[in-house]
C-alpha cells in the first residue's frame, strides 16, 4: 500500500502516518510536499502507474521525482488565519490588514510560504492569480490542472473555469472543494491551482 501524505511541514498528518505505518511491512508513506490540488495530482499519477502494473519500488521512485514538477499557488481572502496558525509574523499581518492585501501562497520544500500579495476585490484577485500563474504556457504540462476552492458559488466557479480555459487548454480540469480542515486554515473564498511543469 502506498499512502500519499500532505506536506510534512504543513501539519501532523505525515508524522502520524509514518508512526502508524511502522506496524505494517507493506505500507509505504510518501511526503507529497503538497496540499490540496498538488497532492491530488500525485495521487492520480500514482494510480496511473499502478494501473500500468508498475512495481511498488518503481512507483515510489517516480512519485518522488514527479513531486518536484508540481507547481501549486493559492490566494487567501485575508492573512488573519495564516497569522493565527503561526505561519507569518505580526508585521506582515499588520501590513496586509492595513492595505487590505490578499496573500498569495506557494508550496516550497514541503512548506507553505507567502510569495506575493494581491490587492482589491477578491473576485478579481482570483482571476488575476489564474492569469499570472498560467502566463508561461510553454512551461506547463497541459495534461491536468487541479483548481481547489473554499465555498465559491457555482457562478464564481464557472467564471474561473472560463478564465483557466482561456489561458491553457488542459486535457483535464478538476474543480474541487477543499476539505473542511483546509477551509478552516485558508478562509472562505480561498482558491488555488496546481499543475505539473514541463
Amino acid at each position: 500500500m502506498i499512502y500519499i501524505s500532505l506536506a510534512a511541514n504543513s501539519g501532523k498528518s505525515y508524522g502520524t502516518a509514518v508512526e502508524a505505518a511502522k506496524s505494517f511491512d507493506h505500507v509505504h508513506i510518501i511526503d507529497s510536499g503538497q496540499v490540496c490540488g498538488g497532492e491530488g495530482l500525485l495521487v492520480m499519477h500514482t494510480a496511473k502507474l499502478a494501473m500500468q502494473g508498475k512495481t511498488t519500488e518503481d512507483i515510489i521512485k517516480s512519485v518522488n521525482r514527479e513531486k518536484n514538477r508540481v507547481v501549486s499557488k493559492y490566494i487567501m481572502p485575508s492573512i488573519g488565519i495564516f497569522y493565527q496558525n503561526g505561519y507569518t509574523g505580526k508585521l506582515m499581518m499588520q501590513i496586509c490588514r492595513l492595505l487590505q492585501l490578499h496573500p498569495v501562497l506557494q508550496m516550497k520544500k514541503s512548506r507553505i510560504t507567502i510569495t506575493g500579495v494581491m490587492i482589491g476585490d477578491m473576485k478579481k484577485a482570483r482571476k488575476q492569480l489564474v492569469r499570472y500563474t498560467l502566463s508561461h504556457k510553454s512551461k506547463i504540462d497541459e495534461e491536468a490542472v487541479f483548481a481547489s476552492h473554499a465555498a465559491l458559488s457555482i457562478k464564481e466557479q464557472n467564471e474561473l473555469k472560463e478564465t483557466i480555459n482561456s489561458c491553457v487548454s488542459f486535457d483535464q480540469l478538476y474543480f474541487n472543494r477543499t476539505s473542511f480542515s483546509t477551509a478552516c486554515n485558508v478562509g472562505l473564498g480561498a482558491f488555488g491551482l496546481a499543475y505539473f511543469k514541463k
